[in-house]
């Protein structure tokens, strides 16, 4: 093989990880092959390859591709190059000066949210997180941004099939979650008052990548005694703003919040109360 056909291959493997961004899921080689225009053998042996090294996984059963734990290292490698702790940090800061509550950034991670960076409120009375701390993405206003904004529907079924009543306060009513989902899309943030724990409110916002993929949350928590009616209105403001700035950052071009171009790349939510129904 020449050196510009060693090049072509590798542009073309290249090409077929950069596509499980944008896909947000598994994919097909049917998909894949029809996707980049490229022949179905070419197709078949780049995956196998990247099967063989650990930078996809295929599954048995539906046939579909994902990224591998090779790809999910590397990513990690990647995420700690890019700082994006130390990009969001003064962000995190003006936020938390702004409304004089803890602000936090989380990242997803399998059906749970980590906690990794944070900017305490300075208040004696506050509700802070450690980072590294996980919690699930069924509870909480930062865990629905996630879930409102997942291009895979899977997430949103295995997270709330796994929810639990961790206070009165939580939600585990499959319908109730999926109407609170939709809302959180239309507006752009999610509020949540003692869903994970009793007396704490918290509002957040999805943070989006370049290609519109959420890649974090924002999120604003203290006591619910300080998030009143004409508070939270205001802390509202600051958290989108802060998500949407933060977003921009990661190269999201976009005048309106939600994003257009990110709704419109989502999956209809109704679909899993559709089949719940006829399972029912």
């Amino acid at each position: 093989m020449s050196h510009r056909e060693d090049g072509q291959a590798i542009r073309k493997a290249l090409r077929i990880l950069s596509l499980f961004v944008s896909a947000g899921g598994p994919m097909r080689a049917k998909e894949i092959v029809e996707t980049l225009g490229i022949s179905f053998p070419t197709a078949s042996r780049i995956l196998g390859i990247l099967e063989e090294e650990g930078f996809l996984s295929r599954d048995p059963h539906s046939k579909e591709y994902a990224l591998g734990p090779r790809a999910y290292y590397l990513g990690l490698v990647a995420e700690q190059q890019f700082q994006f702790k130390k990009i969001a940090l003064p962000f995190l800061e003006r936020l938390r000066d702004e409304t004089g509550e803890t602000a936090n950034l989380y990242l997803l991670d399998g059906l749970e949210r980590v906690c990794i960076a944070q900017a305490e409120s300075r208040y004696s009375l506050r509700r802070s997180a450690q980072i590294g701390e996980r919690f699930p993405l069924w509870a909480g206003a930062s865990g629905r941004c996630f879930l409102a904004f997942a291009k895979d529907l899977k997430l949103v079924v295995e997270a709330l099939s796994s929810s639990y009543q961790m206070t009165p306060n939580t939600i585990t009513d499959f319908r109730t979650m999926i109407e609170l989902l939709e809302e959180t899309r239309r507006k752009g943030f999610a509020a949540s008052s003692g869903e994970r724990e009793i007396g704490v409110s918290s509002i957040a916002a999805p943070v989006f990548d370049a290609t519109g993929v959420v890649c974090a949350s924002v999120a604003l928590s203290g006591p619910s005694q300080r998030f009143g009616p004409e508070k939270a209105l205001t802390f509202t403001e600051r958290v989108i703003g802060t998500a949407a700035e933060l977003s921009a950052k990661l190269g999201l071009k976009s005048r309106r919040w939600p994003p257009e171009e990110v709704l419109k790349d989502l999956p209809d939510l109704r679909q899993l109360l559709d089949r719940t129904e006829r399972q029912d």
